[in-house]
């Protein structure tokens, strides 16, 4: 019977049990990088989606690394948006390769992300380089803001996948914010903080 995301999501992120037979794999490592999904939605909402950037470069290290693979996973991070497919297709062949069930819609997921991420694109292209009333220019800028942060719900997705696809594997633990995290929280919160800013002296100089 095929596990589903409510019967895991309980328990992924507090508990990962151990496999001490390790017959899994005979290959390196783990073939995912582990993260607890609230830690993933606070740093990546706080970060303006930042932290998704470095979420596919940890993702396609353990994948080179596990399936020794000749790639790149920093350009493969910069430019996920091409890349996307190809990482959530890993995803399902671990799962059909290890006899795993777990129902997600890899493809669907991967396609909504590319769209979301290009519809973010032209609304901020729009917002900055056409005259237009303030009220649009407002709108467009908003409506590129909520579009990246609608960006991480594919994200969130295949993670879910990829703590089920790790549970045999031992307690990988990273649902700490460490120092390193904290940093770029500060960072994401001071961008925010601007974010704001601009919106309201935008509105004080062209306000009605």
């Amino acid at each position: 019977m095929a596990t589903t995301e409510n019967e895991t999501n309980s328990n992924i992120d507090n508990q990962i049990t151990t496999d001490t037979s390790d017959t899994l794999h005979n290959k390196q490592g783990i073939p995912f990088f582990h993260v607890s999904i609230n830690k993933l939605i606070i740093m990546s909402v706080v970060t303006m989606g930042l932290y998704t950037l470095y979420w596919f470069y940890k993702q396609w290290k353990e994948i080179k690394i596990y399936y020794q693979l000749d790639i790149w996973p920093i350009p493969r991070a910069i430019f996920a948006l091409f890349f996307t497919h190809s990482l959530f297709r890993y995803i399902d062949g671990y799962l059909d390769e290890n006899q795993r069930e777990y129902k997600w819609q890899g493809s669907s997921s991967a396609t909504l992300y590319v769209w979301i991420i290009i519809l973010s694109f032209f609304t901020n292209y729009f917002s900055e380089n056409f005259e237009m009333p303030l009220f649009w220019i407002i709108t467009l800028m908003a409506i590129s803001l909520l579009l990246n942060l609608l960006a991480i719900i594919p994200i969130v997705r295949a993670q879910k996948v990829i703590n089920f696809i790790l549970l045999p594997f031992g307690a990988l633990n990273n649902n700490q914010i460490t120092g390193a995290n904290i940093f770029w929280l500060l960072i994401g919160v001071l961008s925010w903080g601007l974010i704001a800013m601009s919106f309201f002296h935008i509105h004080s100089i062209y306000g009605t």
